[in-house]
């Protein structure tokens, strides 16, 4: 359970597992995918 650096409201999470404050609608950049840190297949970032 996080909550939003800017405003405090807490934040959910998306349908991608990354979490967004519904509030400022500001994405957790500290948050990171699984895939992303097991090294997977990063090719559908563009």
């Amino acid at each position: 359970m996080k909550l939003c650096y800017k405003c405090g409201t807490l934040l959910k999470k998306t349908n991608w597992g990354r979490l967004f404050c519904p509030n400022c609608g500001i994405l957790d950049i500290n948050e990171r995918l699984p895939e992303e840190e097991n090294g997977g297949d990063k090719s559908y970032i563009r």
